[in-house]
């Protein structure tokens, strides 16, 4: 779990275009129509599409803080021009006084300028803050008073005179330029409490001569060539189209000819598409049109940018994935799922883009202001809360220094009615309630006890247990998750303890912590030597629980071992993985797990949460923190679309020792293969006894190849990368499978 910091991002582009206006007065209804002929208009945001480009680690965030809820995103309501507007969220219900939300700039604004405007519109009354950062530290505040009645307005700052609020700096209130932040600020205690703020054509009015905009354009360190769709995460679908733009960003000065070219990798790396010499101007808009290699699998494109004197790299990727046909739907028995967090910085377009790559579920951490669960009911998604209130037993402590006694008769009054609350306002909407994360991390060293459960389970199951009554009482069909370790230790205490029957799952958080196990094969709950679902299942018969298990938690982080000043490592936990076995081991985590008798896995990151690649918790996500997909994602997204309605059929244990290979169909359907080495490259043979003279062997990125059986022997070579072997019958597996009884 991450810091409860709520972070939203736009993605802000700037381009130029020739048109020239003048200067309006603030708030006045129609947009200024009459043309100078020295200044020109830059235009500070595009919002005819959202361009999905490679995002610098570090930049400057839209940033909220505080109690306040929000979020910024694009939107096609009643735009003032174009095709969309961007609209602001907030919600300061449950702020504190004075906290609040900002959105920020992530560069400084072009030079010369000599008027800002944009467009604003509200359903309510808002005071809204705008404030300029100056070239000398000086902030500038304005304070905007957008009405109530829903209509676009213009508002204006002339930029040549001395702001009306300021501080730092000289403290003058003289805008000195170039203008290096631009922020919207929305104060808790304003009102309304929640609402919506939509902007539309934020410009610039500048006199800077096409060379000092040039000059602008290359010293930015922005300005690239990106690749432009219109799908959430670049994520196209088999069959359909895959059309994309090059487009220059920033936008540049409108007399600046410019070249560029691209080159399209496959996920191996091998180059299968290039572009070359094509041309940028101001008569197609910096931007131009190409088709994309439309095989599945991931890709990244290498693109240059250059006007002969200057240039300029940047990076991106796409993926083809099958298509969603639940995309209209919520799948409560899918068992994918995927962590979110919305709650801290994540856009809401993420939920568009686990929706497209086919999870069904998102476990969200949340409160009173649930903003992931809006964004999960947009996108037709499954929704487990982790609620936050059992997180703070140190009253205990002390009451047990006290000497006072602890036992089941405790009053958890207070936090109890937190959960109360929250299921009564909440509880039509929520598929599972998982009740605190992790909770052996704040009540272990409190009352005793470890990550394998101890002293602490005795007060925690008086909590959880009154939190389970008052979530049923107001939410009467409600379904509950009590977690576990990483292992399958705590569950025995919850009988002893007297309130395993208010539980409906349990849920271990099913990493491999330590590097001396790093495969996902090795993982104590599925390894085959000590795994402990047997254990489990006969526990649960013995005690007549019908108990299911969820992995709440399980990841592998892209992340690499840095060295501290004191030549420390920066990590000691999990082992590092390339993009490539991030992917890999997606896959055979899931279907070993899945069928070993996890009933629903929820990958732990969807989103990269970080810009620190030696720090693991920061690169758990299957797609980066810039939307563009990760591999794994590419791997996730087949995986569903292969498992999807399929039954396990059993082992196939005709096969080396250090390969694995599990059998699965469809109903009425013909058998599935998936199969892999732990390591290494294995030579395999299978004898196929039904006369079948091929097969389709296909990779976990969706590429597959015809592979013939001579002599009745398939010969395959496995890798740590799974395959699904398709068109073989039930004749030539059921000789060779397990017998699976749970």
């Amino acid at each position: 779990m991450k810091t409860n910091k709520v972070i939203a991002m736009l993605m802000i582009v700037l381009f130029a275009v020739s048109a020239a206006t003048s200067a309006s007065a603030a708030g006045a209804p129609q947009r200024p129509g009459a043309k100078s002929p020295v200044s020109q208009v830059i235009v500070i945001n595009d919002l005819e599409g959202e361009i999905i480009d490679e995002i610098a680690r570090g930049v400057d965030w839209w940033e909220f803080s505080g109690g306040s809820a929000g979020r910024l995103e694009l939107t096609d309501e009643n735009p003032a021009a174009g095709k969309k507007c961007a609209a602001l969220h907030y919600d300061s219900t449950y702020a504190k006084s004075g906290q609040f939300f900002q959105t920020h700039m992530r560069y400084g604004l072009p030079p010369g300028g000599k008027e800002l405007r944009f467009r604003a519109r509200s359903p309510k009354y808002i005071p809204l803050t705008l404030r300029l950062a100056g070239s000398d530290g000086q902030a500038h505040n304005y304070t905007l008073n957008i009405k109530g009645d829903n209509e676009w307005r213009t508002f204006s700052i002339d930029l040549t005179k001395p702001s009306p609020q300021h501080w730092g700096g000289k403290n003058d209130g003289v805008i000195r330029q170039p203008i290096g932040h631009l922020l919207f600020i929305i104060t808790a205690g304003s009102l309304p409490q929640a609402g919506t703020v939509y902007f539309d054509q934020i410009e610039l009015v500048t006199d800077a001569s096409q060379a000092q905009l040039a000059k602008w354009f290359w010293q930015q360190k922005k300005a690239k060539v990106c690749l432009q769709t219109s799908l959430p995460g670049n994520l196209y679908y088999q069959g359909s189209p895959v059309e994309a733009r090059l487009v220059a960003m920033p936008q540049p000065p409108k007399t600046m000819q410019l070249t560029v070219g691209a080159e399209v990798f496959d996920v191996n790396n091998n180059k299968v598409k290039e572009y070359a010499g094509l041309k940028l101007n101001s008569g197609n808009g910096f931007a131009t049109p190409i088709s994309l290699p439309k095989t599945p699998g991931f890709y990244r494109v290498t693109m240059r940018i250059t006007d002969g004197k200057h240039e300029t790299i940047a990076k991106s990727r796409y993926a083809v994935i099958p298509p969603n046909p639940a995309m209209d739907r919520k799948e409560p028995d899918s068992p994918f799922g995927t962590q979110t967090h919305f709650r801290q910085w994540w856009q809401p377009r993420v939920g568009q883009i686990v929706k497209r790559a086919g999870i069904a579920w998102i476990r969200e951490d949340t409160g009173l202001a649930d903003l992931g669960l809006a964004i999960a009911n947009a996108n037709n998604l499954c929704y487990m809360p982790v609620l936050p209130w059992g997180h703070n037993p140190k009253k205990l402590k002390a009451a047990k220094e006290a000497g006072k006694v602890l036992d089941k008769n405790w009053n958890f009054s207070e936090e109890v009615e937190q959960y109360r609350k929250y299921a009564e306002r909440f509880g039509k909407d929520i598929d599972v309630y998982d009740l605190i994360n992790e909770p052996h991390i704040p009540w272990g060293p409190v009352l005793g006890g470890s990550w394998n459960g101890g002293e602490w389970q005795k007060m925690f199951s008086v909590l959880v247990g009154q939190v389970t009554d008052a979530i049923k009482k107001v939410d009467p069909g409600a379904k509950v998750l009590w977690e576990d370790g990483d292992q399958l230790l705590w569950y025995p205490a919850w009988v002893e303890l007297g309130v395993a029957k208010k539980i409906d799952y349990i849920s271990p958080h099913s990493y491999n912590l330590h590097r001396s196990m790093p495969l996902p094969e090795e993982q104590f709950i599925v390894d085959k030597k000590r795994g402990q679902f047997p254990k489990f299942r006969e526990f649960c018969r013995k005690h007549k629980l019908p108990w299911k298990v969820w992995a709440g938690e399980v990841g592998f982080s892209t992340f690499t071992i840095g060295t501290k000043a004191n030549g420390q490592q920066t990590n000691h936990y999990y082992t590092p993985c390339t993009e490539i076995e991030q992917a890999q081991n997606l896959v055979r985590m899931m279907v070993y797990q899945l069928y070993s008798g996890m009933e629903k896995i929820f990958w732990y990151d969807f989103q990269d949460d970080g810009w620190d690649p030696h720090n693991q918790e920061h690169n758990f996500g299957i797609v980066l923190n810039n939307f563009l997909p990760k591999p794994a994602v590419v791997a996730y997204a087949n995986l569903i679309s292969r498992l999807r309605g399929t039954k396990w059929l059993g082992e196939y244990y005709d096969i080396s020792k250090n390969c694995e290979a599990i059998a699965l169909a469809r109903p009425g359907s013909a058998p599935m293969l998936i199969a892999w080495s732990r390591r290494d490259t294995v030579a395999e043979e299978l004898h196929i006894s039904s006369g079948v003279s091929a097969v389709t062997v296909t990779d976990i990125y969706g590429r597959g190849r015809r592979v013939e059986i001579k002599d009745k022997i398939l010969k395959l070579e496995l890798t740590p990368s799974p395959v699904y072997i398709e068109g073989l019958k039930m004749s030539d597996l059921k000789p060779h499978l397990t017998k699976r009884d749970w």
